[in-house]
């Protein structure tokens, strides 16, 4: 695939699928990494997101599930206002919620939503918000609507990191989700500008620094504080990629549009490769495995390849 070029009928084809079953899609998705969960203003804020989210995208949903309402066709009942059931819930209490517009709920959509805001607990108290769209519903919107997406994600949530661009959703079903994994592998290991996402395991380890770089990478300036703060991360970053300020970090724009790359072709997107460069010291030790493989490769070694792969 040529340098920045991406046809969007293309990627929205693009699918792990097993006989009728979408196992995962190509999406633009973007997933935000938020402190303090039990705090209410994150509460709202993330309350608010939803709203605006399922106001965009309410005629291509489908399903809606938590633990407290179970399984909801919203066909049949659309989604009461988040901000409402924020305002019912004490601290002590989890917000959880996801969203997708598949026709059967077990498999993928490129319209998906999940977040989690925890109950009080010890710091860092860890939330997170992910959420995706078809690349062609983005070509029929304003130029430049996704990445203002994120800028208001960024600014109401005020994450520790994040990032945002091409990757794989998978299944609002997590039992479903966990057991197809291995079926994702090769997409993950093939095209390196993939984000192979699942927050829900992720943030366990990300209390304390980033897991990686994609098309767009959130840093808060807590974390750009170890590596001088904002300026020095803008003085070391060419006129190739875009540093845009937040109320709380940085976005790091890696390129005019987000890349597949093609491991096949030898083809390992330079840009994100400079961001990863700039930002690496930056990056979790992370334990645990990214997904499950199969049986033939070793999880831990797909892991450590993953996340150095713009190294």
């Amino acid at each position: 695939m040529a340098d920045n070029a991406l046809d969007p009928a293309m990627i929205d084809r693009l699918m792990v699928t097993y006989g009728q079953r979408r196992l995962a899609v190509v999406a633009m998705l973007g997933t935000f990494y938020v402190p303090h969960g039990h705090d209410p203003a994150a509460r709202r804020a993330m309350a608010e997101l939803i709203d605006a989210y399922y106001a965009a995208t309410a005629p291509h949903l489908r399903w809606a599930f938590s633990e407290d309402d179970g399984l909801q066709d919203l066909r049949k009942r659309p989604l009461p206002p988040c901000r409402d059931r924020i305002a019912r819930l004490s601290a002590d209490e989890t917000f959880e919620l996801s969203l997708s517009g598949a026709e059967d709920f077990e498999d993928a959509s490129p319209f998906s939503l999940s977040c989690l805001m925890s109950y009080q607990q010890p710091p860092p108290d860890m939330g997170y918000l992910s959420l995706s769209f078809p690349l062609g519903f983005l070509e029929q919107q304003a130029s430049g609507w996704f990445f203002q997406w994120i800028e208001y994600a960024c600014e109401r949530l005020t994450p520790l990191h994040g990032y945002a661009g091409l990757g794989l959703v998978q299944s609002m079903d997590v039992g479903e989700a966990q057991v197809v994994q291995p079926y994702i592998y090769p997409f993950a290991e093939r095209f390196p500008g993939l984000e192979v996402d699942d927050p829900d395991t992720h943030i366990d380890y990300l209390e304390d620094g980033i897991k990686g770089v994609n098309w767009l990478t959130i840093v808060n300036d807590s974390l750009l504080g170890r590596i001088g703060g904002r300026d020095a991360v803008r003085a070391r970053c060419s006129d190739r990629i875009s540093v845009h300020d937040t109320a709380s970090g940085l976005i790091l724009q890696a390129g005019p549009a987000p890349q597949l790359g093609d491991r096949e072709t030898g083809f390992i997107p330079e840009r994100y490769r400079e961001v990863y460069r700039v930002l690496e010291s930056l990056q979790a030790e992370y334990p645990d495995i990214l997904i499950d493989t199969p049986e033939h490769v070793d999880p831990m070694d797909f892991k450590v390849r993953w996340m150095t792969r713009f190294a």
